[in-house]
């Protein structure tokens, strides 16, 4: 059950409401989200300090709109205070801020704390700061977990298989989505399973169309679908289809490519499994499945005057390696592996990489937000390349997101950045809006 009355407070300064704050308000009531907004809480005899204190404590968050006007006033300080005392004291994340005009000096000059926050900026536009609130918002609203079962004996540690896969998911040994030459950013999660082969494994056309529905009903797609559409309704002209190599012993499924919400990028998507004849793992053979995301800029290189759009978030990076991995896990091997061999999933090893192919990784996100600073000298991120070594690390959904933090968290050490620590510990895993039913 919800406690708040109240998704956001928007803490502002009164000279800020025409040109942002209140087309910022609108476009979130549109979204749906309940905002106390005193032009619209506050009736004329209210107290405006028992109002505004009442809205304080009836609300989850507060977006505080950090502008030159919002620094100079009493009241806006005032409100700011009792939202990071509550943040204190309950251990959650509630203060989110809204850079308006305002410059990281300014910030750090008015407070330290703030500063180290991952921050939104005006600048990017109504619609982007609001889509980005909902995000936030919308993460909280799961359903709760359910009550804890009965202890059951401990079970024995899986042990996986790195070498099955290590090396052998990069782009140019295993599948074509992206050519050498193209600058794309690629993010590719892969698995082994054990699936008794034979000479001439056979997948039939039941296990094909299981295979395709499974993935275009698959929280990827919904993730896919938030980046490239904000209406909630499918897209006839982004469905899965199943392409060409599908032969007797591999399927392969894609997602057509698609322009993204921020301006002058593409995301097409991938899937395939293949039985094809493995050297086998004694007394059985094994299959592979791969599921793919390449993010494209539209042109090779920006205009030089024209200011160039970063296509990711810092959360949309976690989503990208956290929802094709889960969703490959959970979804699609453990139904079509299963529907094969007519016995549970078992996972002999499972890999992850996400790489930047002719550009530098901070094309597509854009590190030195989440950072204080970055150590002279230092290299841009590299990329993401990894292979758990026992099931345990990926079996729930807590350790999983854990150690994709620790994934991101290596591109920050490895960049050079330094203050990213507390960023990193507010990935969440996202909540997709389900979409319609094709």
């Amino acid at each position: 059950m919800n406690e708040y009355d109240y998704d956001l407070f928007i803490s502002h300064a009164s000279e800020d409401k025409a040109g942002f704050v209140r087309d910022l308000v609108t476009e979130l009531e549109r979204r749906g989200l309940r905002v106390w907004f005193d032009e619209a809480e506050l009736d004329v005899g209210d107290s405006l300090v028992e109002s505004i204190d009442d809205g304080l404590r009836r609300s989850r968050f507060g977006a505080v709109v950090l502008s030159p006007a919002f620094f100079s006033k009493r009241w806006t300080r005032a409100e700011l205070d009792a939202l990071a005392s509550r943040e204190i004291s309950s251990g959650a994340r509630v203060v989110l801020p809204i850079w308006l005009d305002v410059a990281e000096k300014d910030v750090r000059a008015y407070s330290s704390l703030l500063a180290g926050k991952l921050a939104l900026h005006a600048d990017e536009g109504v619609e982007q700061v609001a889509e980005r609130l909902e995000r936030r918002v919308r993460r909280g609203q799961a359903a709760p977990a359910p009550p804890p079962a009965a202890l059951d004996p401990p079970q024995p540690t899986i042990v996986l298989e790195p070498a099955l896969l290590r090396g052998r998911i990069l782009p140019a040994n295993y599948g074509t989505l992206i050519r050498s030459d193209e600058r794309a950013l690629l993010s590719r999660v892969a698995l082994a399973a054990a699936v008794p082969t034979t000479a001439d494994p056979m997948l039939r056309s039941a296990t094909q169309q299981l295979f395709e529905d499974t993935v275009a009903a698959s929280p990827l797609e919904r993730f896919l679908h938030e980046l490239t559409t904000p209406l909630p309704g499918p897209d006839p002209e982004h469905l899965w289809r199943l392409v060409e190599p599908t032969k007797s012993w591999i399927i392969t499924a894609a997602r057509p490519r698609a322009r993204m919400i921020v301006d002058g990028w593409t995301v097409e998507a991938q899937a395939a499994i293949s039985l094809k004849h493995q050297p086998s793992i004694e007394p059985i053979g094994w299959a592979k499945l791969h599921l793919d995301v390449a993010i494209r800029p539209l042109a090779e290189t920006p205009e030089p005057s024209a200011k160039e759009r970063i296509p990711l978030s810092l959360y949309d990076l976690f989503a990208l390696v956290y929802v094709p991995l889960s969703t490959l896990l959970d979804e699609v091997a453990s139904t079509v592996i299963s529907s094969i061999t007519g016995e549970p999933l078992r996972v002999l090893s499972v890999g992850c990489l996400v790489l930047p192919n002719g550009d530098a990784f901070s094309r597509y996100v854009h590190f030195s937000t989440y950072a204080h600073g970055r150590i002279e000298g230092a290299t841009d991120a590299s990329a993401i390349d990894w292979y758990p070594i026992t099931l345990d690390e990926i079996v729930t959904a807590e350790v999983r997101a854990e150690a994709v933090r620790r994934r991101i968290e290596e591109l920050f050490v490895d960049g050079g950045f330094r203050g990213f620590e507390q960023v990193v510990e507010c990935l969440e895993v996202p909540a997709l809006c389900p979409t319609a039913a094709t």
